[in-house]
């Protein structure tokens, strides 16, 4: 089987497969929680914006996915953006790179007040050091 220009085994697509087969019903029976128990999102302060950035690596296939949203101080989202990546292989990669590419982004609109939020303590990290030597 050819995916994007890859051959991937017909037994890895099947598996991959009954993988999200499983988990999609191991996760019909959870609790039924509202969105807003797992995830509660806080606007910016009034005049700044905030860029939500997530990945999701799946080794398997070789690749990986990036996801940026933007919003204003109300929660409206000005922009919402995916990628995918290709031979990243570690969740702190791709989260550093969704970072960078996010950051290359609102720099080329002219955004300049922004807060940036990331689930990658370590991209962050390294980030935020890199800020305190620059300055």
């Amino acid at each position: 089987m050819v995916y994007e220009q890859k051959n991937i085994a017909v037994q890895q697509v099947i598996d991959h497969a009954l993988s999200v087969i499983r988990a999609y019903i191991d996760m019909k029976h959870l609790p039924k929680r509202k969105a807003r128990e797992y995830y509660d999102w806080k606007p910016p302060p009034t005049g700044w914006l905030k860029l939500n950035v997530d990945s999701a690596v799946f080794s398997e296939l070789h690749k990986a996915e990036v996801g940026v949203v933007l919003r204003d101080d109300v929660g409206k989202v000005i922009l919402a953006a995916s990628k995918v990546e290709f031979e990243v292989n570690t969740a702190e990669a791709i989260e550093s790179l969704a970072i960078f590419r996010a950051l290359q982004l609102c720099t080329s609109m002219g955004i300049q007040r922004l807060i940036m939020e990331s689930d990658c303590l370590i991209a962050i990290q390294v980030l935020n050091n890199e800020l305190v030597s620059d300055a």
